[in-house]
């Protein structure tokens, strides 16, 4: 940062450059002070006047810290939009576990149901099976009657 001395002209109490001109308002296009303000005689890059009259009027810029602030809130951002997904997800899984629980109480009642009729096959089997072993004992000592065993 450089610059030269300087005196503010009565007229238009601005500064003046050695060269006695009114120094302009002028605005940085370079990359590192991009938008940064500064005082600059008009004839700062001419080499047959030789006036070197500089003076920044904007705070050096903390470029890292600009780029931290800049990504800080980039963060706070997407840290805003995961949030509310999160949320929405949430409110997704309480649906879909008050679904659950719904199929899950249907699921009972129908494996119930089946094992409810496995049941009645079951009892008319044993009394099937009681029917035709009750007619085949008591066939069994007919057939002795008959002396066909020893």
């Amino acid at each position: 940062m450089s610059s030269s001395s300087s005196h503010f002209n009565s007229i238009n109490e601005g500064p003046t450059c050695k060269c006695g001109i009114p120094a302009p308002i002028r605005t940085s296009k370079t990359e590192t002070n991009r938008g940064r303000r500064f005082l600059g005689c008009i004839n700062y890059k001419v080499p047959s006047v030789g006036c070197d009259f500089f003076f920044w009027i904007d705070p050096e810029r903390d470029m890292q810290k600009e780029m931290l602030e800049a990504n800080n809130k980039d963060m706070q951002r997407k840290i805003s939009i995961l949030t509310k997904e999160v949320e929405e997800i949430t409110r997704e899984n309480k649906v879909l576990r008050k679904k659950n629980e719904k199929l899950t109480k249907k699921l009972q009642k129908a494996e119930a149901e089946v094992f409810g009729h496995k049941m009645k096959w079951l009892i008319i089997l044993v009394v099937c099976i009681v029917v035709w072993f009750m007619k085949n004992v008591v066939a069994v000592p007919n057939i002795r009657n008959l002396k066909y065993l020893p």
